[in-house]
This record gives C-alpha cells, sequence and structure tokens, in this order.
C-alpha cells in the first residue's frame, strides 16, 4: 500500500518533524525514515550549528524570562514553596500494590468527576506510567472508575480491551503497532492487573484509546461488518479505503473527504442493527484521520483537528456506558485546557479545554511535572532512546516545585489563596518542561515552554527524579 505519512509536532517552534510509515500486514510497520525540518520545507533538515545557535539563544530568553517572571512580588518564592510544603499530599511511592492509605487525601481532588485526566510531561517516564498504574488502582477499587483510556490508535486500543476483559489474545503482542509507543514494561504490568481484577470478578475495568492516527484496522473492522451484513456496499467501501490507504497529505485530493464521508452516512443509515454502532464509531474515526492529515501542513489547524476528535471520541466511550467514570492518560498538551499553544494565544482548542466545555466540573485535569532525570523518545535518527535531563533554573515552575523537598507528591490548585504572593506567581506565567514523542540533545530547550498552570491543570502530580521507561521484560 502507499505509505501513510504521520507527523510529531514541536508546538514550540512552528517545525515539523515527520516520519513515513508503510501500513501492510495489518498495521505492522515495515519501513522508517525520518528527518527535521522547519514547516515550510519538511525535508529540509537544520545543521547542527544552526541547532546549537537556536538553544543557545533559547536559553538566554529562558533565563531572561524567569527573572521577569520570579519578580512577581520580593517574597513570591518563599511564599509558594510554604504554601507546597502546607498543601501538597505527599505519596509514599508511584508503584501500584502497596496501599492506598497515602492516597485517600485524593478523594478530595476528584470529588464527584466524571473525568480525571491524567496528563505527562514525557510519553517515555517511568515513574508517570507507575503513578498513573496506582491513580487506577486507586479511582477503580476506592471511587468507582471502570474505564481507562489512553492517547492511542482507537480500534486497536478495543483489541487489547478483549484481552482485558476476556482473556483473548497476547498482550504483549497487542502492545505493538500502532500501540508501540505504549509498548513497555509499565504500561505491560498495568495492562496484567486489569485483566486479574477483571478474572477475579471482584471488579471491573475496561481499557479503551481516543485518538484516530491509524485507518488501517478501522478500516478492516469495517470491511468485515460490509462484508457480513451489506454485501451491495463492497464495491464503494473498498473504493473509498483504497483512496485513504493512498493519501499524501502533501497533495490530498478533496475527494478522499467527500467519498469517505459517503461511508459514514451510509452507515448511519442501517440503524438499528447488530454492531453497526461499531462500524459507525470506526468509519469516524477514519473521516478524523482524513480530515486531520489533509491539514497536516497547516500545523494549527491539524493538532485542533486531533485534539477535537480525540474529545469526541472520548464522549463516544462515556455514551457507550451511561454513568460510566474514565480515567485519561495522554500528555500534558491534550489534558491542560486552553489553547494547544502554551506559547502564544489562540482558542481554547486542547482535547481538555473541549472536554471541559461538555462536562464543565465533571472533568479534573492534571500535569504531570518532574524536576530532573531521564525518559525514553524518539531520536533524531527515528529510533527510541532514553536521554537525561537536568533541573530548569530557579524560578521555572518545576524548580518551585522541586523547592519544596518533596520528592512526590500532588496539589490541588483550586485550593490555592485568591490573592496574595501565592495568587500572583500562580497568575504569571513560569517555565516547565513538556516532551513530546520526540527529544534531539542538540535542541534541548525547544521542549521548555511558559505556562499559567492555573488556567490549564486543577492539579498536578510531581516528580523529582525520573527514570526512562523500560522495554516489556522477555519471559524465559
Amino acid at each position: 500500500m502507499e505509505p501513510v505519512w504521520v507527523s510529531v509536532e514541536n508546538p514550540n517552534l512552528a517545525r515539523y518533524e515527520w516520519f513515513e510509515t508503510s501500513w501492510l500486514c495489518e498495521g505492522a510497520t515495515i519501513r522508517q525514515t525520518f528527518c527535521s525540518g522547519r514547516a515550510s520545507c519538511p525535508h529540509m533538515a537544520p545543521s547542527r550549528r544552526t541547532a546549537l545557535a537556536a538553544t543557545a539563544g533559547a536559553t538566554l530568553t529562558l533565563a531572561h524570562g524567569i527573572e521577569q517572571n520570579s519578580a512577581v512580588t520580593s517574597d513570591s518564592p518563599v511564599a509558594v514553596r510554604e504554601w507546597i510544603r502546607r498543601t501538597a499530599i505527599p505519596l509514599r511511592t508511584p508503584v501500584a500494590g502497596h496501599g492506598l492509605d497515602d492516597m485517600a487525601p485524593l478523594r478530595k481532588i476528584v470529588g464527584d468527576a466524571r473525568i480525571v485526566a491524567l496528563g505527562e510531561a514525557t510519553h517515555g517516564t517511568r515513574e508517570f506510567f507507575q503513578l498513573k498504574h496506582r491513580m487506577l488502582e486507586f479511582l477503580v477499587t476506592q471511587m468507582g472508575f471502570s474505564i481507562f483510556s489512553i492517547e492511542a490508535s482507537m480500534p486497536e486500543s478495543y483489541r487489547l480491551n478483549d484481552f482485558i476483559l476476556k482473556g483473548e489474545g497476547d498482550p504483549a503482542e497487542l502492545l505493538k503497532g500502532p500501540l508501540s509507543l505504549w509498548n513497555t514494561q509499565e504500561i505491560f504490568d498495568m495492562v496484567l492487573w486489569m485483566r486479574e481484577l477483571n478474572a477475579s470478578h471482584k471488579g471491573r475495568v475496561e481499557f479503551t484509546g481516543f485518538d484516530m492516527q491509524n485507518p488501517t484496522l478501522a478500516i478492516e473492522i469495517i470491511r468485515n461488518f460490509v462484508t457480513k451484513t451489506d454485501s451491495e456496499f463492497i464495491a464503494d467501501f473498498e473504493r473509498a479505503s483504497r483512496m485513504v490507504l493512498a493519501m499524501n497529505p502533501r497533495s490530498v485530493d478533496p475527494a478522499v473527504t467527500v467519498e469517505w464521508a459517503k461511508v459514514v452516512t451510509h452507515l448511519e443509515s442501517l440503524r438499528p442493527r447488530p454492531g453497526v454502532e461499531w462500524a459507525i464509531q470506526n468509519a469516524r474515526v477514519v473521516l478524523q484521520f482524513v480530515q486531520w492529515a489533509a491539514n497536516l501542513m497547516k500545523r494549527p489547524v491539524s493538532m485542533a483537528m486531533r485534539d477535537a476528535s480525540m474529545a469526541a471520541n472520548v464522549k463516544w466511550i462515556l455514551d457507550q456506558s451511561k454513568g460510566a467514570k474514565v480515567v485519561l492518560s495522554a500528555h500534558n498538551f491534550h489534558t491542560m485546557t486552553g489553547p494547544l499553544n502554551p506559547n502564544q494565544p489562540g482558542p481554547d482548542d486542547s482535547m481538555g479545554a473541549v472536554l471541559r466545555k461538555t462536562y464543565g466540573k465533571e472533568l479534573v485535569t492534571c500535569g504531570f511535572v518532574f524536576n530532573q532525570g531521564s525518559f525514553r523518545a524518539r531520536a533524531n535518527n527515528g529510533g527510541m532512546q532514553n536521554f537525561t535531563v537536568g533541573p530548569l533554573p530557579a524560578g521555572s515552575l518545576d524548580a518551585t516545585l522541586a523547592a519544596s523537598g518533596l520528592p512526590l507528591f500532588a496539589l490541588d490548585l483550586r485550593t490555592a489563596p485568591k490573592d496574595g504572593p501565592v495568587a500572583e506567581w500562580l497568575a504569571a506565567k513560569h517555565h516547565t518542561r513538556n516532551i513530546m514523542a520526540g527529544f534531539s540533545e542538540d535542541a534541548p530547550n525547544y521542549t521548555i515552554f511558559e505556562q499559567v498552570v492555573r488556567e490549564r491543570y486543577d492539579c498536578l502530580f510531581f516528580v523529582e527524579q525520573t527514570t526512562a521507561a523500560r522495554p516489556i521484560a522477555k519471559l524465559e
């Protein structure tokens, strides 16, 4: 089949990092190439000297910005540190299975929320995902949550759910392909815990996903449905499918969107019919992919389209289980509320912002922050490797949280004073590190952003020292 193009975006610099994937054999990755460059020329990579110069400039800008923001009042840093020490909820460990007494105060943070959105400052931090596992354990066993939903391809995630609910399939194999970003020991351990809980009949929890960046399995699911229940539509469906799988976002034929929209409309006309709702949702996922891919060269548009699509898919998941409560797992940039680009004003277009408009106070957003340590990310050559970063300068959000002296804690930002030095500090922009799927040691400051944290999250989880996520251990 023709290549499907996917982008990894750095919202701080309006540049793209492209990798090409050929989808063959039920989504298996056959070929990948990777290069970097500015959006105006996706294949023109900047030189190392240029990147280093940009890094040096970013460092000066960062230092200057921190100095300005820290000067809101002379005693703000001290007052903020003292408030954090008094207010924070210390956690003994990020690791699940060690009791939940220290997590009991989190009940007040969660309250009556139907959605708890857990962010991450990197996709490859061991402690973040261990802590998410522990939060899931707490929320499922103590607060009635029953769905875990991750920033991952929707149909592939539901295939993994068959293992969690019924023990069908090999979870290590199911975490490959489009779910390979989550092919880690931390996620694997959580998946096994979910299966064990369901098998014990002492609780019930599902694994779902809400992303829409891969059409392959969705198309296969629809094909199976059409073949069994609507054979007269097969020819039209196959024609539209070929158009989708042959797409290249640098020269998208608008007819692709038109033809696939016809597939969605046709499937919707078949209600009611067994299996039709899942077929319709997969058709919508493909349409979301087509619309997003057709706008990849228009970065702000494509980013907003993806987050709006993910929010719509979360709503679909909740609509299928009336009254259910869901734990979301995604990057900070998706779980936060407000504009997707933290450094520029814009519409409230993040997934968290869209969900806030729908669910209001039923949504609790939690940002994950760390001070220093290692993480796993995609390198410039396209492969995954471990990286290590040190602390940000004093005055940054990360450094201020670290200055509390607490190695692991949760902090409810909604309980902050409404006036005084703490309120002033929280109303100002402060630098924090948010690393996307890729990372370059030549330009580490491209991952540092300014945020008014109180406008983005209801609470924060802080980890002082991190380690990289680990590959799944091979069983002998």
